[in-house]
């Protein structure tokens, strides 16, 4: 019985040449083959990207208008106090128009629905946090046991494992940072975006 990293390995003697390599943390329900810990990460994942999409397109519905508001003065408020309906947008005098509430069709979208953005960011980072956080919680780890072994013994058939605390860890920590990068990539979409218009249109307006 041998500790690497906190973790208990033991080893059970299978033939001359084979050894199995278990975890154990608590107990031994705690153990989960690679393969499966795969599966669980996909599952999750696919999870994550569906849900993520419904939540950034809920998101922008709610802030979208008063972040308007904010970047341009327009009038624009929340949603269910009226939405645009007091933008600067309808005027019909000589008065500046919001540049985001007067973009019209694919310039529109493409512009002003950080929702898609912010989905695409928040995508990109929770699998590069998963891949980085896969390497450090079960990667690096078999590696390490594989390296602490007799020499005599095939490492090649060595059996690998995890455990549901490593898993729970890695969905946890990739969810969490998914969400405030993303979130923040938000605001910061929307600032830039913002400039932008004020830079092309020369609107008299921005934040202050």
């Amino acid at each position: 019985m041998d500790n690497t990293n906190g973790v208990d390995v033991h080893y059970v003697d299978r033939d001359d040449d084979n050894i199995d390599v278990e975890f154990y943390l608590e107990d031994k329900k705690n153990i989960v083959s690679i393969s499966t810990g795969k599966k669980i990460l996909v599952i999750v994942s696919i999870i994550f990207l569906i849900v993520s999409f419904v939540f950034t397109y809920c998101f922008d519905w709610v802030f979208e208008n008063p972040i308007c508001d904010i970047l341009f003065k327009c009038g624009c408020t929340w949603n269910w106090e009226g939405g645009w309906d007091e933008c600067n947008v309808h005027n019909t005098e000589g008065e500046p128009k919001c540049p985001w509430c007067n973009s019209q069709g694919f310039i529109q979208v493409l512009l002003t629905k950080y929702y898609l953005l912010t989905y695409i960011t928040m995508g990109i980072i929770w699998f590069i946090v998963m891949l980085l956080l896969y390497k450090k919680y079960i990667i690096k780890r078999n590696v390490y046991i594989r390296d602490v072994l007799p020499s005599n013994y095939s490492k090649e058939r060595i059996k690998q494992n995890t455990t549901r605390r490593d898993l729970c860890k890695i969905i946890i920590y990739t969810t969490i940072t998914s969400l405030v990068c993303g979130l923040f990539s938000y605001f910061i979409y929307a600032f830039l975006d913002g400039l932008a218009w004020k830079l092309i249109t020369g609107y008299p307006y921005f934040i202050f």
